[in-house]
C-alpha cells in the first residue's frame, strides 16, 4: 500500500528537487508501513498473551489432578508389590 504525504507538508517540498521529495515520500511510506506492522504485532502479542493465560488456567487443575493420580498410582503399585511378596512367601511356606 502506498501512502501520500499530508497536504500540509506539500509547501515544504515545493522548492526541493523531485528526488528529495521522492525520497521523503519513500521514507514516509516506510515509516507508516513499519508503524502499522508494529501495531499489528503488538495486537498479536496481546492476543497470544491472553490465549496463554487461558491455557495455563485450564492446565493448572489438570496438573493438580495428575499429581494426585500419580501419587495414587504409586501407592497402588506399592500395595501390589507387597501383596505379591506376601503371596510368594505363603507359597514358599505352604509348599
Amino acid at each position: 500500500m502506498s501512502y501520500s504525504l499530508p497536504p500540509s507538508l506539500h509547501p515544504l517540498f515545493s522548492s526541493l528537487p523531485p528526488q528529495v521529495t521522492s525520497l521523503v515520500e519513500t521514507l514516509f511510506n516506510d515509516l507508516v508501513t513499519t508503524t502499522e506492522a508494529y501495531e499489528g504485532l503488538v495486537e498479536r502479542e496481546e492476543a497470544m498473551g491472553d490465549e496463554r493465560r487461558r491455557a495455563q488456567a485450564s492446565v493448572f487443575p489438570l496438573r493438580k489432578e495428575n499429581t494426585s493420580l500419580v501419587r495414587e498410582n504409586n501407592q497402588l503399585h506399592l500395595e501390589m508389590i507387597k501383596a505379591e511378596d506376601e503371596a510368594g512367601k505363603r507359597l514358599v511356606q505352604g509348599g
